[in-house]
C-alpha cells in the first residue's frame, strides 16, 4: 500500500532551506531588543544634527570630502557608501530610530546567512555551516556593530566583501570565467567605499590558495614570484585595493591646501588691521 511520505530528496531540500532559517530567526531574537534603542554617541553627530545626510543635494560631497565633512575639513575615513545608506535611511524613516535599528540588524542577518553560504561552500557540509553561522550571528563581539547605528559599517562591509570572495572562488572553480573575476573586483572596490578594512581581501585570497588550493596551484610551487601568495587575481585585487589610495590622498592634499590658504588670509587681514591701526593719522 503507498505511504503519504514525501520523497527523500524532497524532504532534504526542505530540511537544507529550513537550518538556515532557523539560524536567522535565532540571530534576529537574539538583537530583537535593540529595536527599542535610541541614538546615541556618534550618531547625534554623523546622523541627528549632520545636515549632509539629510539631504540628497550633497550626495556628489561624499565621493570627494571624509565621513566627518560636517565638522573637520581633513579626515582618515573616507567612506561615501555608508554615507549613502545613512541618507537612504532618512530619506525613508527620518529621525525614528526604530527602523535605523531594524535596518542594522536586518544587515546583520544578510551578513549571517552569507556566511552560512560560504563555510558550506568551502566544507561542503551543511551542518557545519550552520553552526559557524550561528556561532557568527549570535556572538557577543558583535554586539556593538548590531546594536549602534553608527556600527553599521561593520555588517555594511561584510555584505561587499563576502560576496566578493564568493565570486572569486566562482571564477577559481568554474573555469575562470572573466566575469566573475570582474564582479568581485567591482564588490571589493564598493566595499573598500564603505570603510577601509575591505583591504583584506587579497589576504582571504591568499590564506584560500594557501590551504585549499591543489598542491600545484599553491604560491610557493609555481611562479618565482608567487611566494607572495599573490595570483595574477588576488594581484589584481590588491592592486584595486590600493588604486583608490593616491585619489584620496590627493584629496587630502587639496583640503590642507585649501586650509592653509585660509589661514594664510586670516593671518594676512590681521597684519593689514594692525597696520592701519598703528599708523599716526595724517594731517593734510
Amino acid at each position: 500500500m503507498p505511504t503519504a511520505d514525501r520523497p527523500p530528496a524532497e524532504t532534504g531540500t526542505t530540511h537544507s532551506a529550513l537550518l538556515p532559517l532557523l539560524v536567522l530567526a535565532a540571530t534576529f531574537i537574539v538583537y530583537l531588543g535593540t529595536l527599542q534603542f535610541e541614538f546615541v554617541y556618534d550618531d547625534m553627530g554623523q546622523i541627528v544634527n549632520n545636515p549632509v545626510v539629510h539631504s540628497w543635494r550633497y550626495l556628489p560631497w561624499y565621493f570627494h570630502s571624509n565621513v566627518w565633512m560636517q565638522q573637520y575639513a581633513v579626515g582618515n575615513y573616507y567612506r561615501p557608501l555608508f554615507l549613502c545608506w545613512l541618507l537612504l535611511n532618512y530619506t525613508l524613516f527620518g529621525l525614528h530610530p526604530l527602523f535605523w535599528h531594524l535596518t542594522t540588524v536586518l544587515a546583520h542577518l544578510a551578513v549571517t546567512g552569507m556566511v552560512y553560504l560560504l563555510v558550506r561552500r568551502l566544507t561542503s557540509d551543511q551542518g557545519t555551516a550552520a553552526i559557524a553561522a550561528l556561532l557568527f550571528g549570535v556572538h557577543p563581539i558583535h554586539l556593538e556593530a548590531v546594536a549602534w547605528i553608527s556600527g553599521v559599517t561593520e555588517p555594511l562591509l561584510a555584505m561587499l566583501l563576502l560576496p566578493a570572495f564568493l565570486c572569486y572562488l566562482n571564477y577559481r572553480e568554474r573555469g575562470r570565467e572573466r566575469r566573475w573575476l570582474l564582479l568581485s573586483l567591482l564588490l571589493f572596490a564598493l566595499a573598500l567605499l564603505t570603510k577601509e578594512t575591505a583591504v583584506v581581501l587579497p589576504a582571504l585570497v591568499f590564506a584560500y590558495q594557501w590551504i585549499y588550493a591543489p598542491e600545484t596551484e599553491r604560491p610557493y610551487t609555481r611562479r618565482p614570484w608567487a611566494w607572495t601568495g599573490l595570483s595574477p587575481s588576488s594581484a589584481s585585487l590588491l592592486g584595486g585595493a590600493f588604486e583608490l589610495q593616491p585619489a584620496r590622498k590627493s584629496a587630502a592634499r587639496r583640503a590642507r591646501r585649501q586650509e592653509g590658504r585660509g589661514r594664510f588670509l586670516t593671518r594676512a587681514c590681521s597684519r593689514n588691521r594692525a597696520q592701519l591701526i598703528s599708523q599716526p593719522d595724517v594731517q593734510y
